[in-house]
């Protein structure tokens, strides 16, 4: 059973997306909720070759855990960026 805050079916989803997918920088869900980063995260790995999400939590503001490391995500002029922190 998962927990209220485990988001890596959200990211999974994202990583099984087609590439060309966020074309246009959008997921299906609401831009900037946990759901909308954890979809990005998901499609970054995939596009990073990065291992698929095991586990994918939010932190504290726009922060996340994944895989073991600690991102952020920056939305810049429309454009979603994600930079890993730790």
């Amino acid at each position: 059973m998962s927990k209220a805050n485990d988001l890596t079916p959200i990211a999974m989803q994202g990583y099984n997306a087609p590439t060309t997918a966020c074309w246009n920088g959008r997921s299906p869900y609401l831009a900037t909720s946990n759901h909308d980063s954890a979809w990005h995260i998901g499609w970054w790995l995939k596009r990073t070759s990065r291992s698929a999400p095991r586990d994918v939590r939010a932190s504290r503001g726009d922060t996340y855990h994944v895989n073991g490391m600690k991102v952020r995500m920056n939305w810049i002029q429309g454009c979603t960026e994600i930079e890993r922190i730790a």
